[in-house]
């Protein structure tokens, strides 16, 4: 077996685990019997259409590359069986862990005199403006209570965000565990969002958007703790404000009390309807151990955030359009076009001195060595210009 028969066996061994884990995790997003059923008619699809693909790209004497195997490989219906059977032993052990996690879950509702409901319907929680629950696909593992005398709502929730049309269509789901805790409306509660920043959305929406909103100070002098704190907060988030509530959005997170909270985990995202509060990490779904000890952080957040611990914010909100936002997206463009460009000059130079041997033999590598080069390129290129702005 040579090298280019290693590559397609591993290329094919990567798009059966992945195929595998989307079954594993979508049996809790989905009814039990979607992935009972589709499940190993997807299987075993997946390996008819795998082996025919990898027996064609190798033929000696009319005799394909998986044809001249040892079995079981050597036959497609064999190998189609297989894929079938790990594919329903994916949807098995997808439903036991959510069973199993619906018990325990249930469990700790018991243990803080909260009330269990296993399933969530969009109509239950109408009462929320969030818009994270905009691309609502089901809710699951419910509990409500109180908790210190604040009443939580704390569910699994799985968002469907769907892209293209017809048959390029494409459907993503995602799932995270949510807690919903009451504004104090009285003090004054902004409609807001607070997300993780990342390194490639984070510098585009920089660019393109004039809403998004940081944390910062002009014209007043910062000490070392504050300068720190401030400078990891703009690394690792972005806020969104509805217009003309900058100053009062100021009061209740624009302070080292609620700055250094979110700082400690990158991952927190809040988001506010005027009335309530949403707390979750973005595609987590807690385990039920820790719900008790994520509700009690989550309610600390909330007290975090409260106009009498803020007293007066020693930080402004400010427009995101700023030097470091816009050099940070140039950076990023830069970076990835030299990138791109490096990489097709260096497989260019590749292919002319050795086309035979080593361009051919390791065909399907270039396409991952051009698009890491981009990425690596545009992060670096993004970092090296916030840094030095």
């Amino acid at each position: 077996m040579n090298e280019f028969s290693l590559l397609m066996f591993g290329f094919a061994g990567l798009l059966v685990v992945g195929m595998l884990r989307q079954i594993y995790r979508h049996m809790g997003q989905h009814d039990p019997r979607f992935g009972f059923l589709l499940g190993p008619v997807a299987g075993f699809g997946a390996g008819t259409f795998l082996w025919f693909w990898i027996n064609s790209s190798s033929r000696v004497n009319g005799v394909g590359l998986l044809e001249r195997q040892a079995p079981p490989l050597d036959r497609w219906y064999v190998v189609a069986t297989i894929g079938a059977a790990l594919a329903l032993l994916a949807a098995v052990f997808g439903w036991l862990k959510h069973r199993r996690t619906g018990r325990q879950v249930s469990l700790v509702a018991g243990q803080i005199d909260g009330q269990f409901t296993p399933n969530v319907e969009r109509h239950d929680a109408r009462d929320y403006g969030f818009r994270l629950f905009t691309n609502w696909h089901r809710g699951m593992n419910r509990v409500r209570g109180e908790l210190r005398g604040v009443p939580f709502d704390m569910f699994d929730y799985t968002s469907e965000h769907r892209s293209g049309s017809g048959e390029d269509r494409n459907t993503v789901y995602r799932t995270q565990t949510v807690v919903v805790l009451p504004c104090d409306v009285e003090a004054g509660c902004p409609r807001f969002q607070v997300a993780p920043r990342h390194w490639l959305t984070g510098a585009l929406q920089a660019v393109v958007s004039s809403e998004l909103i940081t944390v910062g100070r002009e014209g007043e002098f910062l000490g070392p703790d504050e300068q720190r704190l401030l400078r990891r907060w703009n690394e690792y988030y972005l806020v969104n404000a509805e217009p003309g509530e900058a100053e009062t959005l100021a009061e209740r997170i624009a302070h080292p009390v609620f700055m250094r909270r979110l700082v400690a985990e990158r991952r927190w995202s809040i988001e506010s309807d005027g009335r309530s509060l949403l707390f979750w990490k973005a595609n987590r779904v807690v385990p039920a151990d820790d719900r008790q000890t994520f509700l009690e952080m989550c309610c600390e957040l909330r007290d975090a955030m409260k106009p009498a611990r803020a007293a007066r914010p020693i930080f402004q909100l400010v427009p995101q359009r700023s030097k470091v936002a816009l050099l940070g997206g140039c950076g990023l463009v830069v970076g990835a076009v030299f990138g791109m460009f490096g990489s097709f000059a260096a497989i260019m130079v590749v292919m002319f001195a050795d086309l035979e041997n080593t361009f051919g033999r390791y065909l399907f590598a270039w396409p991952v060595l051009g698009l890491a080069s981009t990425v690596a390129c545009a992060y670096v290129g993004s970092k090296l210009a916030r840094r030095f702005a």
